[in-house]
């Protein structure tokens, strides 16, 4: 009796999956798909028997909501460590990242896989943030943290994922937070208190005679190209001759952005299907050229350009390394990026949720340069010494856009 009626619970609960699939099936933003190819294979059976057999006898009480979320939070990160779910209240996090402000420690964070195990990795810390205060370091390993700033409710990040650690990092201005670190072979204690975090998602300056210098945080917002283009004008009307972008410890972003700021160094002609492309997409279903507005194109052409990277630049960081140093004659310094060649399209979910999928590999230029797993070696392979506060990699830029000025 109890099988028939989880077969028939399965029954209903696939009626619905089907009904909430053609729902949504036709949208754009669900490339590749079509309503006739929506087809139920007995794995989806079995899936969805397993959860409602686990769902009704399982010894804990536990809501729908919450099994959801952990069944989707586990199961996609399990098959693609790029894609994930994030409930709700994540994907409100995410929005205020993008707005450039809230209160936290000024972290980015990033996963690292060291001798078969993933570790969640310090990309970045923020300037004049309480991370920086604090000592935390560009490579620290998060080994358990406690939001609650004491050292002996600490839990380990062992098997979290990123979104599920941000929420603990985060909280009230002048709360405490602890984080446990492994910092090469040592361990060390932190205990930070919170404090309001603005991004400034870039910054320049003019760093010598006709050599400009700019910052690229990430590639988030929609508003990253104009910024750029505002800033290098301003650093053009101060007579700099040579640009140096530093992209690193950058995690990457919208793929509109890096290829708006890719084809200002390099004219495009007006008929742009006679453009070659900035960039190939691969899916599973789908393949794109994509070229590149033709507003904008070429305004930075005069430029020399140098980029500094890091084995945190990733995604659309290497995107605009890639194109601009195999097409546009820049130079790069530092060392190899992250190779991260895949991108994700982002999809709400009638909860108020967001499954982050990877949709595609991309290739860079009109010779398909592939990016994933590989990253981009530099010309200049630099690593800045961490017992020594000098940039060197910074200096060795600057080394190089001189050279660059005399030719």
């Amino acid at each position: 009796m109890k099988k028939i009626a989880v077969v028939f619970i399965v029954i209903f609960i696939l009626f619905g999956l089907c009904v909430f699939a053609e729902d949504g099936i036709d949208d754009p933003n669900y490339p590749g798909v079509s309503k006739t190819e929506l087809v139920v294979e007995d794995d989806w059976m079995v899936f969805l028997e397993a959860m409602v057999i686990f769902d009704n006898l399982y010894y804990k009480n536990i809501t729908h909501k919450e099994f959801t979320e952990k069944v989707l939070k586990g199961g996609i990160s399990s098959v693609d460590r790029f894609s994930q779910y994030l409930s709700p209240e994540e994907a409100k996090e995410l929005v205020e990242e993008g707005d450039g402000f809230f209160s936290g420690v000024g972290v980015s964070l990033g996963e690292k896989i060291q001798n078969s195990e993933t570790f969640i990795e310090v990309i970045g810390v923020l300037e004049g943030t309480p991370a920086e205060k604090a000592g935390i370091k560009p490579g620290d390993l998060i080994i358990a943290v406690s939001s609650g700033g004491i050292k002996k409710d600490a839990v380990s990040t062992k098997f979290m994922s990123i979104p599920e650690l941000i929420p603990l990092v985060k909280g009230k201005i002048k709360t405490n937070v602890y984080l446990y670190i492994r910092r090469g072979n040592e361990y060390l204690d932190f205990i930070v208190e919170r404090g309001e975090v603005v991004i400034q998602k870039i910054s320049s300056s003019v760093i010598k005679e006709k050599i400009g210098y700019v910052k690229l945080i990430d590639f988030v917002r929609t508003e990253t190209d104009s910024d750029f283009i505002k800033t290098v004008s301003e650093l053009k009307e101060k007579g700099i001759k040579c640009l140096i972008i530093d992209l690193r410890n950058n995690p990457g972003g919208l793929l509109n952005m890096a290829v708006s700021i890719s084809v200002m160094f390099r004219d495009i002609e007006f008929d742009n299907f006679r453009n070659p492309p900035i960039v190939s997409l691969e899916g599973k279903k789908f393949s794109q050229d994509v070229r590149g507005p033709i507003l904008n194109s070429g305004i930075f052409k005069d430029l020399k350009v140098v980029i500094l990277t890091n084995g945190s630049s990733a995604s659309a960081s290497e995107i605009v390394t890639a194109y601009l140093k195999h097409y546009c004659g820049a130079k790069v310094v530092g060392t190899k990026t992250y190779g991260k060649g895949v991108g994700q399209g982002v999809y709400d979910l009638r909860n108020g949720g967001v499954l982050i999928v990877t949709s595609f590999e991309y290739l860079v230029g009109p010779n398909r340069v592939p990016v994933h797993g590989r990253g981009i070696l530099p010309n200049y392979v630099i690593e800045n010494d961490k017992n020594n506060k000098e940039d060197l990699q910074m200096k060795k830029a600057i080394e190089v856009a001189e050279g660059m000025l005399d030719k």
